[in-house]
C-alpha cells in the first residue's frame, strides 16, 4: 500500500511539474478565421477571404500565419481540420469551370493540396457532378470525413489515405467528426434530426439522443468513439451512461452547441459563432466544473482578455489545454484567438495522454501496467474508471484489458 501511495505521489508531482506553465490568451490577428486545431495544440487550420479568392490558412504557435492557394484549376480553398501533429490538413476547394464544383481535399507540405475523388461515375452520367466537402480528419491523418454525392443523393462519406472512398453513415446524412484511428464517424441524419456514430469496420450506425432538433447536429467525438457531443443546445453522449444535455451556465442559460472535445471526451467547449449580440457565449465544460463561460474561467485564473467578446471555441487540443476560437476584439472586429489553460490538464490515466495503456508511465506496455491498474481500481480511484461511467466497477477491468491488449 505504501509503495502504491508513493508512486501516486511521485506521478502527481511529475504531472504538476509538466503542466506548471502559465495560462495565456491572445488574438491571432484580424482576417484569418480558425476552424480547427491539431491534437498537439500547435497548428490551427482555417481560411482567409482575400480580394481575389479564399485561401487556406494555417497558424503555428510561435510562428504565425501562412496561406495556401487553391490548386491549379480551382479557385477557393478552406481548411477545416488538422491531424494530431498538424502535418495533414483537410478542407474543401472549389473549381473554376462551368458550374461551381466543391471537392473535399487533403493538404500536407509534401503533397500540396490534393482534391479527393467523389462517388460520381467515370465518365460522369448526364447531370452528374462532383460535390463533396472535407470536414474533419482523424488524429493519425489517414482518414478524412465529410459529405459526398452518390449520383443525385448526398450523404456522409470518408476518404482513406490509400485512396478508398466509402459511405460513412446512413442515407442523407452529414459526417463532421471522426475517431483518432478513423474507424468511427460522427454525424447527423438530416430527415429525422438524429445524431449517429457510424462504425466503418462493421458498417453499422448507432443513433444517439432523442431525435429532436435540439439534440441533433453532432459536432465532435472522442478518440475512441465512445463519447460524442454537439447540439443546438449543448449535449454529451457516453456509450456507457447515455445521452444528457449539459448543465446550465451560471446565469441559467443553456450552453450553445458543443464544437470541440478533448481526446478522452472529458473536456468540452463551444459557443455560437453566428450570434450577433455583444454577449460572450464561448464556454467550457468538465464534470468537476459543470458549464462555465470561458470569460468567467479566465477571470478565475487571473488571465486578462482585454474586453474581448468570446463567441465560440472552434478547436481543442487532445489534452484539452489549448483552445482556438472566434470573438470580437476590443476594437469591435471579428478576430480569431488562442488560449492555453494548463489547469485543464488530463488526469494521469486519461485517454488524452500519448499512451493510456501505459498505466504506470514506464514508457512501455507490460504486466506492471495491469498491476498498477488493479491497485488503482481496488482503491476506487478516478483513474480506475476506464469506461468513464462515473464509477469504478467490473466493467472497467474489461475496458482496461482491451486497451492494454491494443498497446499504444
Amino acid at each position: 500500500m505504501q509503495r502504491v501511495i508513493a508512486v501516486s505521489v511521485t506521478l502527481s508531482a511529475l504531472a504538476t511539474a509538466a503542466y506548471a506553465q502559465r495560462a495565456e490568451f491572445y488574438g491571432l490577428g484580424v482576417g484569418p478565421v480558425v476552424r480547427g486545431l491539431s491534437g498537439d495544440g500547435r497548428v490551427a487550420a482555417g481560411y482567409f477571404v482575400a480580394s481575389e479568392a479564399t485561401q487556406g490558412a494555417l497558424w503555428e504557435r510561435g510562428v504565425g500565419w501562412r496561406f495556401v492557394n487553391a490548386p491549379s484549376g480551382y479557385r477557393n480553398l478552406q481548411f477545416s481540420g488538422a491531424s494530431g501533429d498538424g502535418g495533414v490538413i483537410c478542407g474543401t476547394t472549389t473549381s473554376t469551370g462551368s458550374g461551381t464544383q466543391y471537392l473535399a481535399c487533403r493538404y500536407s507540405d509534401a503533397t500540396g493540396v490534393v482534391p479527393l475523388s467523389d462517388f460520381t461515375s467515370d465518365p460522369p452520367l448526364p447531370g452528374e457532378r462532383d460535390a463533396s466537402s472535407g470536414d474533419a480528419i482523424s488524429r493519425d491523418g489517414r482518414t478524412v470525413v465529410g459529405v459526398g454525392r452518390y449520383g443525385s443523393e448526398a450523404g456522409a462519406a470518408l476518404w482513406r489515405e490509400d485512396g478508398v472512398i466509402d459511405i460513412a453513415g446512413p442515407p442523407r446524412s452529414l459526417a463532421v467528426a471522426v475517431s483518432g484511428d478513423g474507424r468511427f464517424v460522427g454525424g447527423t441524419e438530416i430527415l429525422n434530426f438524429s445524431a449517429f456514430i457510424y462504425d466503418s469496420a462493421r458498417r453499422q450506425a448507432v443513433f444517439i439522443g432523442p431525435g429532436s432538433p435540439a439534440a441533433a447536429f453532432l459536432e465532435t467525438i472522442s478518440d475512441d468513439g465512445t463519447v460524442a457531443a454537439g447540439g443546438a443546445l449543448g449535449w454529451r453522449w457516453n456509450a456507457t451512461t447515455g445521452f444528457r444535455f449539459l448543465d446550465a451556465l451560471p446565469d441559467n442559460q443553456a450552453p450553445r452547441a458543443v464544437s470541440a472535445m478533448s481526446a478522452d471526451g472529458t473536456v468540452l467547449a463551444g459557443g455560437s459563432r453566428a450570434d450577433t449580440s455583444t454577449r460572450s457565449l464561448a464556454f467550457i465544460w468538465r464534470e468537476s466544473l459543470g458549464s462555465v463561460y470561458l470569460t468567467d474561467y479566465l477571470d478565475s485564473i487571473g488571465v486578462s482578455y482585454d474586453a474581448w467578446v468570446l463567441k465560440s471555441v472552434e478547436g481543442m487540443s487532445a489534452d484539452g489545454r489549448h483552445l482556438v476560437g472566434l470573438g470580437i476584439n476590443p476594437d469591435g472586429e471579428v478576430e480569431s484567438w488562442y488560449a492555453f489553460l494548463p489547469d485543464l490538464a488530463p488526469p494521469l490515466c486519461s485517454a488524452a495522454l500519448p499512451c493510456p495503456a501505459d498505466f504506470d508511465h514506464s514508457g512501455g506496455v507490460d504486466g506492471d501496467d495491469i498491476t498498477a491498474f488493479i491497485s488503482s481500481w481496488q482503491l476506487g480511484e478516478d483513474c480506475g474508471d476506464i469506461d468513464r461511467s462515473g464509477g469504478v466497477d467490473g466493467e472497467d477491468i474489461g475496458a482496461f484489458i482491451g486497451r492494454w491488449q491494443m498497446g499504444c
